[in-house]
C-alpha cells in the first residue's frame, strides 16, 4: 500500500471517527425524547454500538500507523450541543432530518472508505467498512420510519422537547 493510500485512508477514518462521536452524542440527546421504553432502549443501544464502532475505527487508525486525534470525542460533544441548540428553534421534523443527514453522511463516507480499502488491498479496513455500512443503513431506515410516522400523525417514536413546543407552533 502506498503512502498516499495510507494517508487518504487515515484522513477518511479520522473524519468518520469525528462524525461517529457526534452520532453518539445525538443518540444520547434523543434518549430524553423517547416516547416509549423500547425506543429509549434502542437509542441507548445505538449510542453503545456507536461507541463500539468508534473504538473499532480508532483501532483501524492505529493499525495504519496513525494516531487518533484526542479531541475527537470533545468535538463530537460540541457538534451535538450546537446541533441541539439550533434544533430548539426548528420544527421537530427538521431535527430528525438533521439526524438523517448525519447518518447519510456516515453511510456515504463509509462506502467511500470501503472503496479506498478495496483499492489499497486492506481487507481489514474493508471488513470494518462493511460493518459500518450495515449499521448506518439500519439507522437510516429507522429514522426514515420515524419521519414517516411523524408525517402521518401516527405514534412517533420520539417527542418534541419542551423547547421545541415553546419555539415552534404548527402554522406559525
Amino acid at each position: 500500500m502506498s503512502t498516499t493510500d495510507t494517508s487518504t485512508l487515515l484522513a477518511r477514518l479520522r473524519t468518520i471517527l469525528d462524525l461517529t462521536n457526534t452520532e453518539i452524542q445525538v443518540a444520547e440527546t434523543r434518549v430524553a425524547q423517547a416516547r416509549i421504553e423500547a425506543v429509549r432502549r434502542e437509542l441507548l443501544e445505538n449510542a453503545d454500538n456507536a461507541r463500539g464502532r468508534a473504538e473499532a475505527i480508532d483501532a483501524a487508525i492505529r493499525d495504519l500507523g496513525g494516531i487518533p486525534e484526542l479531541i475527537g470525542p470533545f468535538l463530537g460533544r460540541a457538534a451535538a450541543a450546537v446541533k441541539t441548540v439550533v434544533e430548539q428553534a426548528q420544527p421537530f421534523d427538521e431535527a430528525l432530518l438533521g439526524d438523517l443527514a448525519l447518518e447519510h453522511q456516515l453511510l456515504d463516507r463509509t462506502r467511500y472508505i470501503k472503496a479506498l480499502a478495496t483499492a489499497a488491498g486492506r481487507k481489514d479496513i474493508e471488513n470494518l467498512a462493511f460493518r459500518l455500512i450495515t449499521a448506518h443503513q439500519a439507522t437510516v431506515e429507522w429514522l426514515t420510519t420515524v419521519l414517516a410516522e411523524e408525517a402521518l400523525g401516527g405514534p412517533a417514536a420520539l417527542r418534541r422537547t419542551r423547547a421545541h413546543d415553546r419555539t415552534w407552533r404548527p402554522g406559525a
